[in-house]
């Protein structure tokens, strides 16, 4: 019996040694397995931060060229000149009201002063005779 004992114990031994090279193993296994996930994380992020920067670039270089299109099909229509011309037609105008305005209103005076000379003139001559 304390050979059964001693093989019963030598084999509980073994499969104690066994069982924790098993479990050093597997936590080494399960430890570089973290590790590659980490890395490949950090991998992953460093590739999404470098597309979310061309995406970026990309966008700002969408803006420019549609800014750029914009002004040539601007300098092509002429359409910013056309508006700043009537714009200019308009103001003209009305300025060219204005003076006209004016100058109605000065020509009535005027009117009136020749009446009123006229008149003096009429009386004058009417009173001396």
């Amino acid at each position: 019996m304390p050979d059964l004992v001693g093989a019963l114990l030598g084999f509980v031994g073994v499969v104690g040694i066994l069982g924790i090279t098993y479990a050093v193993f597997t936590s080494a296994r399960v430890q570089k397995t973290v590790d590659l996930y980490k890395m490949e994380n950090e991998a992953q992020g460093k590739r999404i931060a470098t597309l979310e920067a061309e995406d970026k670039r990309k966008a700002e270089r969408l803006a420019a060229i549609e800014k750029e299109n914009e002004t040539l099909r601007d300098l092509a229509t002429g359409r910013s000149v056309m508006e700043k011309l009537a714009n200019d037609i308009r103001e003209a105008e009305t300025l060219r009201r204005t003076e006209h305005h004016a100058m109605m209103q000065l020509l009535a005076e005027m009117k009136d002063m020749i009446q009123e000379m006229w008149q003096g003139i009429i009386r004058f001559f009417g009173e001396h005779r």
